[in-house]
C-alpha cells in the first residue's frame, strides 16, 4: 500500500468546512519524498525496508528493492487503506496496485467520491445545529499541557495557509531544483522561474 488518503468533508453554514484529509498511511509518501530530499530519517514506525525490517531511511521509497510504507493504527488503517484501494482504483479505476497492473513508477490517482444532502435525511437545519454545536464544544475544550487549544480537522491546515501566505512555503534545496527542472521541461524561462521565487 502507499499512501492511499481517505478524505471527509463536512460544510458549516458561515464558516469553513471541517475537512478530513489524511494518509491511512503512518506518513504521507509526500513527506517521505521531502525528508528523502532534505537527508533527513523518517520518525521509527512509518517505514519498512523491502524485507519487511522498520528503518528510519526515507531512501527505501525511491531505489529498489523498495521498501513500503506502514500503516497508521496498524490493522486499522492496513484494513482502510485496502478498502481505499478496492473502492477508488477497483471499482472507480477499474484497477488496484497489484502486480499486474504495472505502473512502472508514475502516480496514478483513481477516487471514488459519494455526495450526500443532509437533506436527504430529512433536516438540513438540524444538521447544520449539530455540526456547528459539535465543533464549538470541541474548540471549547480544555487543550492537554503542552498545547495552545484543541483543533478540529482542517484547523491546522489554514493556520498552516495562513503562515504561508504571510511568510512564504519553506522549501528545501533538492525540493526547488525538481520544480525548476520541471519548470524547465514545461518550457519556462530561467526568468519565468525565477519570478515565482521570493528573495
Amino acid at each position: 500500500m502507499t499512501t492511499n488518503p481517505f478524505c471527509c468533508v463536512v460544510p458549516r453554514d458561515g464558516d469553513e468546512p471541517v475537512v478530513l484529509d489524511m494518509a491511512t498511511s503512518a506518513i504521507a509518501l509526500g513527506k517521505v519524498r521531502v525528508a528523502h530530499l532534505q537527508g533527513v530519517p523518517i520518525e521509527p514506525g512509518a517505514l519498512v525496508d523491502a524485507e519487511g525490517a522498520p528503518t528510519t531511511d526515507p531512501g527505501v521509497m525511491f531505489r529498489a528493492p523498495f521498501g513500503s510504507l506502514g500503516p497508521f493504527g496498524k490493522h486499522k488503517g492496513y484494513g482502510l487503506a485496502l478498502m481505499c484501494e478496492l473502492l477508488g482504483g477497483a471499482l472507480a479505476g477499474e484497477w488496484t496496485a497489484q502486480p499486474a497492473q504495472e505502473r512502472a513508477g508514475t502516480i496514478i490517482n483513481h477516487m471514488l467520491m459519494f455526495v450526500v444532502d443532509p437533506a436527504a435525511f430529512g433536516n438540513r437545519a438540524a444538521f447544520q445545529q449539530e455540526v456547528l454545536a459539535m465543533v464549538d464544544y470541541i474548540h471549547a475544550t480544555p487543550p492537554a499541557p503542552g498545547f495552545d487549544k484543541v483543533r478540529v480537522p482542517g484547523d491546522p491546515e489554514r493556520e498552516s495557509r495562513t503562515a504561508r501566505e504571510q511568510g512564504g512555503i519553506p522549501i528545501d534545496t533538492n525540493s526547488w531544483s525538481d520544480i525548476v527542472e520541471a519548470a524547465r521541461h514545461a518550457g519556462l524561462s530561467d526568468e519565468e522561474i525565477t519570478r515565482f521565487a521570493r528573495v
